[in-house]
């Protein structure tokens, strides 16, 4: 027969495993925090050529109720990650970005801001993308609390 102490620490166990169980899927059920969206394609022409290069527009959503912080120009011009995927697993693609004038702008709660990334870069245009912005709750940059949130795979046409 078991004693109580031992039937204490099982149900202790019990208790401690299913309230684990429950916030793990609570968590896995609720949305980011921030949400990175594909509105729609446009085409921007370059001034200097001939040529029409496809862009995407993307809108960050910021769905918490506080504001979050991340590095741009302004809010319409974020500093942005972009990958590609090859052979199963995701690329990244560099952009050169200049330090002048680069901030960190403020995303106020439960607010959008929208804005545009090329899609074709040197040349070539992906099958598969995604891209993604990173934020953090300080306005002051440390790269410990910045959380890279990710636009849904993008699937491109040829």
């Amino acid at each position: 027969m078991m004693s109580h102490r031992t039937l204490l620490i099982f149900f202790a166990l019990t208790v401690a495993l299913g309230a684990y169980a429950a916030d793990s899927a609570r968590s896995k059920a609720m949305p980011p925090n921030v949400v990175v969206s594909l509105q729609r394609f446009v085409r921007e022409h370059e001034f200097v050529g001939e040529y029409d290069y496809l862009c995407a527009e993307f809108a960050v959503s910021n769905c918490t109720s506080r504001a979050v912080w991340f590095t741009g120009y302004s809010l319409e011009t974020p500093v942005y990650d972009f990958q590609y995927l090859k052979d199963n697993e995701w690329e990244d693609s560099p952009r050169g970005y200049c330090g002048v004038g680069m901030k960190r702008q403020r995303l106020p709660a439960h607010t959008s801001i929208k804005f545009t990334v090329l899609v074709e870069h040197g040349g070539e245009k992906p099958q598969v993308m995604r891209v993604g912005i990173s934020c953090s709750p300080q306005k002051d940059y440390k790269k410990e609390t910045e959380k890279t949130y990710w636009s849904e795979k993008i699937k491109l046409k040829r």
